[in-house]
């Protein structure tokens, strides 16, 4: 079952990327981005970047996807980044 696109919190426009903030970054307490994460974002896009949260708790959760800017638009950008989401399987369907 696919990933609502409304786990997309906040959208952010760069020079040279998108950001696409699934958590916001005061929900954790370390960041960081594992072999196997930059992986999946790099195979579904080239360029695409993760970032991972760590809560107080100690559980990591998806916490942005970046999805490189040149010749796409916040639509198409979107898009991948969903399919990124979709492949990890972290966003919540609910908050």
């Amino acid at each position: 079952m696919a990933v609502k696109d409304d786990c997309i919190k906040k959208v952010d426009e760069y020079s040279t990327h998108w950001a696409f903030r699934v958590r916001p970054p005061s929900q954790f307490i370390k960041f960081r981005t594992p072999k196997w994460a930059r992986h999946v974002a790099r195979s579904t896009s080239k360029g695409a970047f993760i970032t991972m949260g760590q809560t107080k708790a100690g559980t990591w959760l998806l916490q942005s996807v970046k999805i490189k800017k040149k010749g796409k638009t916040e639509t198409q950008a979107r898009k991948l980044a969903m399919k990124i989401i979709n492949k990890l399987k972290s966003c919540p369907l609910k908050e």
